[in-house]
């Protein structure tokens, strides 16, 4: 049984590879990664995904969740910002984001992303 799940594993991460926007793939990972608590693999998932879809919310969207557990489950806050930060870029109407991101700018005095971050939501 370990042997088909790691080999169906195997084939999903390869279609996924070729293809990130391939619904299979990407659902088939996410369930896999989400039931075990592969936080970090979900996390690279979701920053594939984003790299290989066009429209600019669902994105972001996927930066988003990347974002949110970097910074909740795997606490690694450099990649979780880093990821936030693309996410308010991408769209900047995102509100709840884009606060959560101006606050731990200002936490950190990352002046210039901040005044990058204001001048968009102004736009």
């Amino acid at each position: 049984m370990e042997d088909n799940v790691a080999r169906s594993e195997e084939e999903l991460k390869a279609k996924f590879k070729e293809d990130p926007t391939s619904m299979e793939a990407f659902s088939g990972l996410r369930r896999m990664y989400k039931k075990a608590e592969r936080w970090s693999d979900l996390a690279w998932l979701y920053q594939g995904r984003a790299e290989g879809l066009d429209v600019e919310n669902r994105k972001a969207d996927m930066f988003f969740k990347a974002s949110k557990l970097y910074l909740e489950k795997l606490e690694e806050e450099d990649k979780g910002i880093e990821c936030l930060y693309r996410g308010v870029i991408l769209d900047p109407r995102h509100r709840r984001n884009s606060r959560k991101l101006i606050k731990i700018l200002q936490e950190r005095n990352e002046n210039e992303k901040l005044l990058k971050i204001i001048s968009n939501e102004i736009e």
